[in-house]
């Protein structure tokens, strides 16, 4: 199931009731998770996502200009 990472943050946050307290069971600074819920950071490391419940997974794209 694709999901992105602010709609698992929202997911974990009804779960947990507030994102301190997500911030907490992820063992994350509130404030790195808020910057990740509102898409302005959009990178986490690979055991963030691993504690979210997610996994990275990296498609690609033909160009327009082929060789």
């Amino acid at each position: 199931m694709d999901v992105s990472i602010p709609e698992r943050i929202a997911q974990l946050i009804e779960r947990h009731g507030t994102l301190r307290a997500v911030a907490r069971v992820l063992d994350v600074n509130a404030s790195y998770l808020s910057r990740l819920a509102s898409g302005e950071k959009d990178a986490p490391s690979d055991l963030l996502l691993k504690r979210m419940g997610l996994k990275r997974v990296v498609t690609y794209e033909l160009r327009k200009e082929q060789p």
